[in-house]
């Protein structure tokens, strides 16, 4: 049976674009990359839950992870107005991915996923609640990372990024189900 209502990459990507220029306040003009480029590694990385190194390996036609992370260095110190409107975007992204999730899961996994569909119909909204906070939860733990990295002396981050990279290894292994029941933990 083939879905009356489809979702593509090419449109997850517009729609993922248009919102990020739209609601985000970075503006990256290098003659190696730009805003756009850099949207789209992080938003790789982000949904494999890799680095940006790796995303920048499999992307074609995109600056090296280090080039992209020197330009995300060189952001401009922020006024206390300035943070204060990047962490409202950043929670405005939260309030979408909450708003959107529910149709999500019907448009997309239940159609290729019919156990979910019986997830879906027995629990109600408590599966869409549930990853609703796992997946906010995480992104409160990346923007407190984000923040301690940039603000991080340059010595310091590579231990930062050293740990971040282990962190996010054993969450991917625990979603895959690699490290066992007690791996649960490790999503939360």
């Amino acid at each position: 049976m083939i879905p009356k209502k489809q979702l593509h990459a090419k449109d997850l990507h517009h729609i993922s674009m248009t919102t990020f220029m739209e609601h985000l306040s970075l503006d990256i003009q290098g003659y190696r990359c730009d805003t756009e480029m850099l949207f789209c590694v992080l938003t790789k990385a982000a949904l494999d839950n890799g680095s940006l190194e790796s995303a920048c390996d499999d992307l074609a036609d995109v600056a090296d992870g280090n080039t992209l992370r020197e330009q995300l260095n060189v952001t401009p110190d922020l006024t206390a107005a300035q943070h204060q409107q990047r962490y409202r975007d950043y929670s405005h992204v939260n309030a979408v991915i909450g708003a959107t999730l529910d149709a999500v899961q019907d448009e997309v996994v239940e159609a290729h996923s019919r156990p979910m569909i019986v997830v879906d119909y027995a629990f109600g909204r408590l599966d869409e609640w549930m990853i609703q906070t796992l997946i906010t939860r995480w992104r409160a733990e990346v923007w407190t990372q984000g923040v301690a990295y940039v603000t991080a002396p340059a010595d310091h981050q590579l231990m930062l990024r050293q740990d971040y990279t282990t962190q996010a290894e054993q969450r991917s292994q625990a979603i895959l189900g690699q490290r066992g029941l007690w791996g649960i933990v490790d999503l939360f």
